[in-house]
């Protein structure tokens, strides 16, 4: 019994949440303790996370307190680094102080935060307050509702009930009190309509999930009356909309067709897109629409038309006018003459031409690794020949690489190719993708087995040891008007 006169006696508990928060260093720990033993508290860690000044280094957080049978435990609460993780959310982790926080690993500072929960006991009160608050209650329920409707009909019925248990007792008085109790019932008429007042003017402050809610101001209600004004205000009629004419229709259809956008092409589509966006129902608006329309689509047709045809008459591609002239002779430029030896990348010596044999083997100022090059067109087309020997390097139809004395034959012209790598590749003018090279030990490689970019295909020209560029000077010609004979004249 005394049990439940305590229970009775303690209130409800009403929980308050405060903020924590702390700060972990390497040899610095934080105690949570609370020496408050009436009421219950809860320690919810909510965020760990590294400082400013932290190292990019492990950060372990350990958690020292109680467990179920009053030992104490140590927990792991977060493994953090700077680069990788900064900060964890442990999501309402909940203690029972006293606590113990600090860093098992890494030099801090580490910010620990969270909530303190502190569940406070409230008075008893009296039972004149719990019956007046249970009225209030009664009558601060919501007014939109059947649930808010329920309790007034109650209160209503158990206050007829009254009346009918107040005339039956007064039915078995005497006539004498017949006055006193029409003075007790007048009396108790004007006690009744307080009681709905105070009903009336406690429903807008009632409670919405333990919150009271904002009571009506006064400005509210003089809005009302603002507002009914406003709609008793007679509406101006408006006035029709008059439908635009084909021209109208058409000058905005140019202004769209300007900005970018495009018409419907189906007749259909079109149709929709006049009336929706025109609003006009004439049929025959519509069908001279569609005509402009395709009048439109015929004149755009015929300016791209010409466009394209200007383009083309001005627009000339120069690299087919290239391509035509390099695979002519030239015969009426002046040949140019340059005297060097070729470098193999790959044997690490020069190419000679011995006569009907090609090799990669002559070192540097053998005589017949010079070489004379002449220019056959304008498009890097040369002919290469033995200064010693006068045979010209060529490649006959098999790819091999062969001297020969006459050098007219277009298997004798090469196409010079200056690499990325600033090496130099001769490929052959009449065998496109052929190409002259030579192998480790200075042997000629056969055309159809190399490539571009193979080793074996680059050379680096050299001017022989000793000797400086052989080149001959353009002479320059004139012709008088009072002689037609050709007399040289000195380049300067």
């Amino acid at each position: 019994m005394e049990d439940s006169m305590d229970m009775e006696s303690m209130g409800p508990l009403r929980p308050q949440t405060f903020l924590f928060g702390c700060e972990l260093k390497a040899d610095k720990e934080y105690h949570f303790k609370v020496h408050d033993e009436e009421n219950e508290h809860q320690l919810s860690l909510r965020t760990v996370s590294l400082g400013a000044g932290a190292k990019d280094e492990l950060h372990v957080i350990e958690a020292e307190a109680l467990d179920y049978e009053g030992n104490p435990i140590k927990v792991t609460l977060a493994s953090l680094k700077m680069s990788v993780q900064p900060t964890v959310s442990l999501g309402g982790f909940e203690i029972t102080p006293p606590v113990v926080l600090r860093l098992k690993c890494g030099s801090g500072p580490v910010h620990v935060s969270g909530q303190h929960l502190v569940a406070l006991e409230e008075e008893p009160e009296s039972d004149d307050e719990d019956e007046v608050k249970i009225l209030n209650t009664s009558a601060k329920r919501p007014a939109s509702g059947i649930a808010a409707k329920t309790p007034q009909k109650k209160a209503k019925l158990l206050e007829d009930d009254d009346d009918e248990d107040e005339d039956d007792d007064d039915e078995d008085e005497d006539d004498e009190d017949d006055d006193d109790l029409d003075e007790e019932e007048e009396e108790k008429i004007p006690m009744k309509k307080p009681a709905r007042d105070l009903s009336a003017k406690n429903t807008p402050k009632s409670k919405q999930n333990g919150k009271d809610s904002k009571p009506s101001t006064p400005a509210s209600k003089s809005k009302t009356p603002a507002s009914n004004k406003k709609e008793n205000k007679p509406q101006s009629p408006k006035s029709p909309k008059v439908p635009l004419s084909l021209e109208e229709i058409k000058a905005k259809m140019q202004a769209t067709i300007e900005k970018g956008s495009a018409l419907p092409k189906v007749e259909a589509k079109f149709v929709n897109y006049v009336k929706n966006c025109f609003r006009t129902q004439d049929q025959k608006v519509i069908q001279a629409l569609w005509q402009w329309r395709q009048t439109l689509c015929l004149h755009s047709l015929l300016l791209c038309f010409q466009v394209q045809m200007f383009l083309a008459e001005e627009n000339v591609d120069f690299r087919i006018h290239v391509e035509n002239q390099t695979r002519a002779r030239d015969d009426v430029s002046r040949k140019q003459l340059r005297l060097y030896q070729l470098y193999s990348r790959t044997s690490g010596k020069h190419i000679q031409v011995l006569g009907r044999r090609i090799s990669a083997k002559g070192e540097d100022g053998d005589k017949y690794a010079q070489l004379l090059v002449e220019t056959d067109t304008f498009g890097s087309q040369v002919r290469i020949k033995g200064k010693e020997t006068d045979f010209y390097l060529c490649m006959n139809r098999k790819g091999k690489l062969v001297g020969k004395p006459d050098g007219t034959s277009k298997e004798c012209v090469f196409i010079e190719k200056v690499l990325e790598n600033n090496y130099t590749a001769l490929m052959s003018a009449k065998y496109s993708g052929w190409y002259v090279g030579f192998t480790k030990k200075g042997r000629p490689r056969k055309g159809p087995k190399t490539q571009e970019n193979q080793q074996d295909v680059h050379f680096m020209k050299r001017y022989p040891k000793g000797q400086v560029e052989l080149q001959k000077p353009f002479k320059y010609t004139t012709v008088t008007k009072r002689t037609k004979r050709i007399r040289p004249t000195n380049p300067s």
